[in-house]
């Protein structure tokens, strides 16, 4: 890239105001220049649109009646003129360097989107530990992959954690209805089918998590029906796009490898097999954020307050935690096949298991041991 090119961020506000001073501030404060900042509110209730007023001329704004999260984004990308753009949940952060740090990646006329880590905050704004998403991105040329595995079958960072090319945005905007709900679902659908994604191990992003996200802040089992349905749009989409491409895909492989799917499988094993009301140990990278909704108790190893906590230092920490956690009454331990590697990384915590527990179940989603 010759010139400097402005950047676009478009702030999405619906009901946050407690969180959208921080949110703009970090918008407006990035090192990149030149940067505009858009801010669309859906018709909040709160004192969002107080604040927002009081931004005055250093943003550009509207405030409109409630429509759902689709109308925010594409009024805010039509009255947005960056080459490059950026779509901000109100409740999220921007790290100053976030857009200078991305913009490289886009040297490359291909990639049309840049993608990164996000680190996990609570209300207060204090770092859980966790990371969202929990594994790790996917990046390069994902078209055969997608059109070969399905629209599940790689790794998407959330809203606040991609950068747009706008040539891109162009060509797939506004979001269609069918997405109103889940507008980044649909971009991520479409992005591998029109060029390269670029994957950063930074974190250049704070996802906050506080109970009222729109989607973090659901139950879990309402979580993966909407992901189900969202998914199932997201392959009607692809069918389209092999359709008018005269491609052939294989269908059936992308509802068996579909996250989606397979975590739904996995609930319906974990409720057989744990008993109703009890505690048990996920491991599962913190990306599941499988809860009570599933009518047992399950705590994310490792725990704190409540959060994913990361990986154990070693395998001393682990057994310690898991010793520690059966004192308070987890009756199983299950791994979920993100985190199967935690049984070759932690040889001495696998083979505690092992030798003191018995294993209940083993599949290709996931094992499971008794610690009774």
């Amino acid at each position: 890239m010759s010139a400097v090119p402005l950047v676009s961020i478009v702030v999405t506000s619906y009901n946050y105001g407690r969180y959208l001073t921080e949110c703009l501030d970090s918008a407006l404060g990035q090192t990149h220049s030149p940067c505009e900042v858009i801010v669309i509110d859906d018709g909040s209730k709160d004192n969002s649109p107080e604040i927002i007023r009081s931004y005055g001329h250093r943003l550009k704004s509207v405030l409109k009646t409630n429509e759902g999260p689709a109308s925010s984004w594409n009024l805010g990308f039509s009255l947005s003129g960056g080459t490059f753009v950026l779509f901000l949940d109100s409740d999220d952060v921007l790290l100053p360097n976030a857009i200078a740090t991305a913009l490289p990646s886009f040297e490359n006329p291909g990639v049309v989107r840049v993608q990164w880590p996000l680190i996990q905050i609570d209300e207060h704004s204090r770092r859980t530990g966790g990371m969202i998403p929990g594994t790790e991105l996917h990046e390069g040329n994902l078209r055969d992959a997608l059109l070969r595995n399905g629209p599940a079958s790689y790794m998407s960072s959330p809203t606040s954690g991609n950068l747009w090319r706008r040539s891109f945005l162009d060509q797939v905007l506004p979001v269609p209805p069918q997405f109103k709900l889940m507008c980044d679902a649909y971009l991520m659908t479409m992005s591998p089918l029109h060029g390269e994604i670029r994957a950063l191990r930074e974190p250049l992003s704070l996802y906050r998590t506080h109970g009222k996200n729109d989607y973090h802040g659901m139950s879990f089992l309402p979580r993966l029906e909407r992901d189900i349905k969202s998914f199932e749009h997201r392959c009607e989409l692809l069918r389209n796009y092999c359709q008018r491409n005269n491609l052939t895909p294989d269908e059936e492989g992308w509802s068996r490898d579909s996250w989606f799917y397979r975590l739904r499988n996995v609930t319906e094993q974990l409720q057989a097999l744990v008993p109703a009301g009890e505690k048990f140990l996920m491991v599962e990278n913190g990306s599941w954020g499988m809860d009570k909704s599933v009518g047992r108790l399950p705590i994310p190893f490792l725990e704190k307050d409540g959060y994913y906590n990361g990986a154990p230092a070693n395998d001393e920490m682990a057994i310690a935690e898991l010793e520690r956690m059966r004192g308070e009454g987890a009756k199983f331990i299950v791994f979920g096949w993100p985190a199967f590697w935690w049984l070759e990384v932690y040889p001495d915590f696998a083979a505690h298991l092992i030798g003191r527990f018995r294993e209940v179940l083993r599949n290709e989603d996931m094992v499971a041991i008794n610690l009774a």
